[in-house]
């Protein structure tokens, strides 16, 4: 896994959160201390998009700004593998019109985690119009490892959830 913030002092907040999400799992005896240290030495921090060269799915996480998200894909599409699955997090944002910066547009889905993700259940994918099988399908696995209830939707207003 890999973390990527716009600055260090973020970067190390985010790790701080995590670490605190699975120590709290430690303490409902969900998880053992071996196995939490073990998962968080499983992500890497990082400032840069270098760091996402080895990685076969990206989910992105910024605030709703288009213009944001697109200058992230832009700079996802430089440094992620040719076959990369690019995802955003969105609640709304209109998925095509951002796959529309990717020079392989099939390669992009949405996926609407609902807030605070590591507690809710449910994850929208959603499917954009020129996303691929390929693409869904992974988003679908993705979903279904990290024991979601992924459902696929279709990219519209508000997708499903936020109708």
């Amino acid at each position: 896994v890999v973390l990527k913030d716009a600055k260090q002092e973020w970067l190390d907040a985010g790790m701080r959160q995590i670490a605190k999400v699975w120590s709290g799992q430690v303490q409902r005896g969900r998880l053992t201390e071996q196995k939490a240290k073990a998962c968080l030495a499983l992500v890497t921090p990082t400032l840069s998009y270098t760091d996402f060269s080895g990685c076969d799915l990206v989910i992105e996480a910024v605030p709703e700004i288009m213009a944001l998200k697109k200058e992230i894909f832009q700079a996802l599409d430089v440094h992620c593998k040719p076959d990369a699955v690019l995802c955003t997090n969105t609640s709304g944002l209109d998925i095509d019109e951002l796959a529309s910066v990717l020079k392989d547009p099939s390669r992009c889905m949405g996926t609407h985690f609902f807030s605070p993700a590591h507690i809710m259940q449910l994850l929208e994918n959603v499917r954009a119009s020129k996303s691929s099988e390929r693409t869904i399908a992974t988003g679908m696995a993705m979903g279904k490892l990290i024991s979601k209830k992924a459902l696929l939707v279709g990219n519209c207003d508000g997708f499903v959830g936020n109708r």
